[in-house]
């Protein structure tokens, strides 16, 4: 063997004994951080519970309120198409309660009930996020997103400033904070900053753990 291949193999050993093998620290690292990805896994996924594409229709008004849903769709409620689908409208009802036969004008909803029979609360009933609002769950995904690009940039350079560990235990932090406030928003832009800072904690957790 050459002088020159016996130095890369001594080369090669003395890195390994710095680094150290595949060991029991190495697969504890490596569980912690395979269950430490459900989390932001199911962070990614929750918008479907939290907006669920629910039913909803105009809200009857309070001289009305002694009609079953049904009678109030099929009295005031325009009948809609699409793609050979026939629905009551979501987002109009007809001027004269009760009368459409004799008033066939319409107008949009300014209130809004919504089919419980599965979903009890969701962001979609909770702030009306329906018709001409509905783009805001679009928007509140893509703050979303918009916290993991951010946390890809800053976290990947305080972790080599300032280490792994300690990176990853702000993310943890930021992570639990705000996931159990976001339980408890009182409006949509609460809601939408602390599913930012989620995001934030997420992603920096995911690319600060992949790194160690």
């Amino acid at each position: 063997m050459s002088s020159e291949k016996q130095e890369e193999i001594e080369e090669v050993k003395e890195i390994t004994d710095v680094i150290g093998g595949y060991g029991p620290w190495q697969r504890r690292i490596f569980i912690m951080f395979v269950l430490a990805s459900f989390v932001p896994a199911w962070h990614n996924l929750v918008i479907t519970f939290f907006a669920p594409n629910i039913d909803h229709w105009c809200s009857r008004p309070p001289s009305f309120s002694n009609l079953t849903v049904e009678q109030w769709k099929n009295n005031s409620i325009p009948i809609e198409k699409d793609n050979g689908k026939i629905f009551h409208s979501h987002c109009e009802r007809y001027d004269n309660f009760g009368g459409k036969m004799m008033n066939l004008t319409t107008t949009k909803c300014d209130t809004w009930e919504y089919d419980k029979s599965f979903y009890q609360t969701t962001i979609i009933n909770e702030w009306d996020l329906v018709c001409d609002d509905e783009w805001m769950v679009s928007l509140t995904q893509s703050i979303y997103m918009a916290g993991f690009l951010v946390a890809t940039i800053m976290f990947g350079q305080l972790a080599d400033r300032f280490g792994r560990r300690p990176i990853i235990l702000i993310c943890v932090v930021i992570i639990v904070t705000s996931g159990l406030a976001t339980a408890f928003s009182t409006s949509f832009a609460m809601f939408t900053v602390l599913r930012f800072l989620v995001a934030l904690g997420s992603a920096g957790l995911l690319t600060t753990g992949f790194v160690i």
